[in-house]
């Protein structure tokens, strides 16, 4: 995949928040030839962590809420 080609796939991926597509596109980060799209490659890369870290905060408060929730039905 082409340099060109990942940002538009990146920028897809944060408009819809495709966490999936997002940690994929994390592990393919193409080399980039013009400091153009390097910065913008970083800039959408700082939303893409945002977005994920996120997601792994609200998981993290539904595990805690599961677990209170456990231990009430358990006592």
């Amino acid at each position: 995949m082409d340099s060109k080609e990942w940002l538009t796939d990146l920028k897809l991926a944060i408009i819809n928040e495709e966490l999936e597509s997002l940690e994929k596109l994390g592990r393919e980060i193409p080399s980039f030839s013009k400091d153009d799209n390097i910065t913008e490659a970083f800039t959408l890369i700082k939303q893409a962590s945002k977005i994920l870290q996120s997601e792994r905060l609200n998981i993290k408060k539904q595990m805690e809420s599961i677990k209170k929730t456990k231990e009430y039905l358990l006592t």
